[in-house]
């Protein structure tokens, strides 16, 4: 799975682990670390360095996976607003080691959301 990132990030994830990714936002399918199979909805994330843009292979076991249908953000009236039963922020389904959608938005692809204690056996930060 891959993780668009800063070097920086990349770094301190390989070093202390995904939790130092706790508090970039709120998420919109949970709180976590976010892996997709796609790197066109990882590249959305990952930044530039001088050697070219920063994405992270994660080799991951999600656990219990739980599937998320609602979506984050619903339309009322002009505005859209937090949608009270989707996971906007909100920590991981309990019994549950991760989220799972579709990442239809931008394109095709798998997203998963792994919760910061579960473990990943191992990333490699790689370059584009």
């Amino acid at each position: 799975m891959l993780h668009g990132t800063s070097e920086e990030a990349s770094k301190e994830i390989c070093q202390n682990g995904p939790s130092t990714t706790e508090s970039t936002d709120d998420g919109y399918y949970g709180q976590g670390m976010y892996l997709s199979d796609s790197l066109v909805y990882s590249s959305k994330y990952s930044k530039p360095s001088p050697q070219g843009h920063v994405f992270m292979i994660c080799y991951t076991l999600p656990g219990n996976v739980y599937p998320v249908t609602e979506p984050p953000r619903i339309k009322v009236m002009e505005s859209e607003i937090p949608n009270p039963d989707g996971f906007l922020g909100k920590p991981h389904m309990k019994g549950y080691q991760s989220h799972f959608t579709l990442g239809l938005a931008i394109c095709c692809c798998f997203l998963f959301v792994c919760s910061f204690s579960h473990a990943f056996l191992n990333c490699i930060s790689e370059q584009e």
